[in-house]
């Protein structure tokens, strides 16, 4: 069975994770509906990641429906406006 946060603080911020798909696991944090899409490792880094830009996207963005932080050099994301028309 695998760790997935190490980290105490990262993981009493987790609200939520779906294993279902072990590629990539999906978090929710705290009270914040935005799903975190960590992929298959690095995931305290990741959660961590999200938390240091949550502000300046939220702000930028006011209906994230996710955000996929799988990989290294970019992020990410889709809002609900746009998950509704598919």
């Amino acid at each position: 069975r695998r760790v997935l946060f190490r980290s105490p603080a990262i993981k009493a911020r987790v609200a939520q994770f779906d294993v279902a798909n072990a590629h990539d696991v999906v978090a929710l944090v705290d009270q914040d509906p935005v799903w975190l899409h960590l992929g298959d490792r690095d995931f305290a880094a990741r959660v961590r990641r999200y938390l240091e830009l949550a502000p300046t996207l939220k702000g930028e963005h006011d209906d994230i429906d996710y955000v996929d932080l799988r990989f290294e050099e970019r992020i990410y994301m889709r809002n609900r406006s746009t998950a509704k028309k598919d």
